[in-house]
């Protein structure tokens, strides 16, 4: 859990908003299902404190989701199908 904190920080330093989420993969469905294990919907605004970080550190998540559009600059296309396209 380490490596992510650090991961968390550093893209805190770059002014990057995201959350912690955790991700399974549905075999029925086939497909991986993304829930964040925090409301997120503030991050929209503004990037995670360290204090917030910190917290995380200790809980049960295993990927980072990242807030999309005006405040981090990113646009994504998501593939239900797990295909990966570049533009």
């Amino acid at each position: 859990m380490q490596k992510i904190k650090n991961i968390m920080l550093e893209m805190r330093t770059k002014d990057y908003s995201f959350f912690p989420v955790h991700v399974t993969h549905d075999e029925l469905k086939e497909k991986y299902q993304k829930k964040p294990t925090v409301a997120w919907g503030e991050f929209q605004r503004r990037t995670p404190t360290v204090m917030e970080i910190e917290q995380w550190s200790g809980e049960d998540f295993n990927a980072l989701g990242f807030v999309t559009g005006k405040k981090n600059g990113i646009t994504v296309i998501d593939s239900p199908t797990g295909k990966i396209w570049t533009v």
